[in-house]
């Protein structure tokens, strides 16, 4: 079930040491209530950027559509010939020297035992990835694993579990694995891992590519579901789940994680969690109609002449509901409602999205009828931006104005609704500020070149160097909060050192303003 700030009287102390596998001073307790059943709340006020819990994984494995990774490192094998292990003459590794790594050596053991009929499972189907896992939690039996929340009733009548027969529990008794194992115990293994699992960043191979891995924590499982995030999570060494305080929290409120993704609508989320973690959310955020006045599940009003926004009255049910202009009386059916946007979604599912001129030419188009803040249109706007990147970085050192502000215009649109929707501490903000700060120097740069404008162009430059300044400064603050090897803190480390440049810009910009401040006397 998903939450905000639920209260409730704590347990034990013994209870809270052995939940978190620390010293008495560990900052979450469990609680339970009818409702979420067990879910983590502060034992005591904790500051923004505190460590909540470090979280060791019971297991981690490849995800269900993974691309092929070294069974024993994660790292992926596709740039190579991989290497197959000598031992199971089934799994993919980098080479010898992961032959005995921890992570492969007991499913070692359950394919070669089950040899010759294993060998096909990745050498001959195009990899079963799907099936790493659960074999995984079979064979290494971590302990409190299997007293994880499988929702088993709820996944019957699902896609989940026929999807599970079919690419699991067959694939695996075809090649001669867990054949003492029913297809019930098996399902219920699929069900704790869709229910429970992180997503985790694999190691990177020798291009700084890397694979999306799953992996199951036994301690941040109990966090309750917001789609207002108060922690901030991280992968450290050895897969370790760092959860820190995203913002102040008090003492009894809930430590929730919002699992699903910041920038889609209420609908989008709220399909999520009930095929993945079979509840429905009504939180803050679901339950108004303007998703916290960011409107990304809005329309523009039909009637030209109207500048309101559409939205939906019952945003729980939105086909039943009527959806209604804010400004004027103009209202829609649900259901028309919903064949609209099915058709955007379509469309968004045939464009191009690595061709800027086919994604531009579609953000025009569902502009007429889309709130400027609505999912669909984020999801092009993030698609354009990251395409802008790669363009400037290009161009090399001239880059076109124009392609510029473009990218300062889309990562600005971004930021006000990452702002209402992320908790201070974010990654997703410390990123947007960087791409913001980033086209706003390289202008300030052309800008000082071209000492274009009136006498007072120094200032002009000044004040926007200023303002990189302030964005650079934030946005190293935010990511330095990721472990060192993460992409995001080498990113912290090329915002600071931009930031030592602005620095310098602005010092030698101050001595021309008050040089013509000077003048002017």
């Amino acid at each position: 079930m998903s939450v905000t700030t639920p209260r409730s009287p704590g347990p034990q102390r013994k209870v809270l040491e052995e939940l978190c596998g620390v010293d008495a001073s560990c900052p979450v307790r469990i609680a339970r209530s009818p409702e979420l059943g067990r879910f983590l709340v502060a034992f005591r006020d904790i500051s923004e950027g505190e460590v909540i819990l470090k979280d060791a994984p019971l297991v981690v494995g490849p995800q269900a559509e993974s691309a092929p990774v070294c069974l024993g490192c994660h790292r992926p094998v596709g740039l190579h010939e991989p290497h197959v292990c000598s031992n199971c003459g089934c799994a993919l590794l980098c080479g010898p020297q992961c032959e005995a790594l921890p992570a492969h050596e007991k499913e070692c053991q359950a394919l070669r035992n089950a040899l010759p009929n294993s060998a096909p499972l990745l050498l001959k189907d195009d990899g079963n990835w799907q099936c790493i896992l659960p074999l995984r939690c079979f064979v290494n039996q971590p302990k409190g694993l299997f007293q994880l929340e499988a929702h088993l009733d709820a996944r019957k009548e699902s896609g989940a579990w026929f999807e599970c027969e079919r690419n699991v529990v067959k694939v695996l008794h075809n090649h001669g694995l867990l054949m003492n194992y029913p297809e019930q115990a098996i399902q219920k293994v699929c069900g704790l891992l869709d229910v429970n699992c992180f997503e985790v960043r694999g190691p990177p191979d020798e291009t700084g590519r890397s694979e999306s891995l799953r992996g199951i924590y036994p301690n941040a499982a109990f966090m309750a579901h917001s789609c207002f995030s108060n922690t901030h999570l991280a992968i450290g060494p050895e897969y370790t789940l760092i959860v820190k305080a995203a913002a102040n929290i008090a003492a009894g409120d809930a430590i929730v994680f919002n699992y699903t993704d910041t920038l889609i609508s209420t609908a989008g989320r709220r399909e999520r969690l009930r095929n993945s973690k079979y509840f429905s959310c009504e939180c803050t955020r679901c339950t108004d109609p303007t998703e916290l006045d960011t409107h990304l599940s809005s329309l523009r009003c039909p009637d030209q002449g109207c500048l309101g926004s559409v939205i939906c009255t019952n945003p729980l049910r939105p086909i039943e509901a009527t959806w209604a202009c804010d400004k004027c009386e103009k209202t829609l059916d649900g259901s028309v409602v919903r064949t609209g946007l099915v058709g955007v979604q379509k469309e968004l599912l045939e464009v191009d999205q690595t061709n800027v001129e086919a994604m531009e030419t579609l953000m025009a188009k569902l502009a007429r009828s889309l709130h400027p803040n609505h999912a669909a249109m984020l999801e092009i706007t993030q698609a354009l931006s990251g395409m802008y990147r790669e363009q400037i970085m290009d161009e090399g050192p001239i880059v076109p104005t124009g392609l510029l502000k473009r990218k300062l215009e889309l990562c600005s649109s971004l930021l006000p609704v990452i702002e209402k929707l992320e908790p201070p501490l974010s990654r997703l903000r410390g990123i947007t500020l960087y791409e913001i700060a980033s086209p706003m120097v390289a202008l300030a740069k052309q800008k000082k070149i071209s000492k274009v404008s009136s006498a007072t162009w120094a200032v002009e430059v000044r004040d926007q160097y200023v303002r990189c300044e302030e964005l650079l400064r934030e946005s190293a603050r935010l990511l330095l909060h990721e472990p060192p090897t993460a992409p995001e803190a080498h990113l912290a480390k090329v915002a600071l050192m931009e930031l030592k440049g602005v620095r310098q810009e602005i010092a030698e910009l101050n001595k021309k303003c008050a040089k013509i401040a000077r003048k002017k006397k």
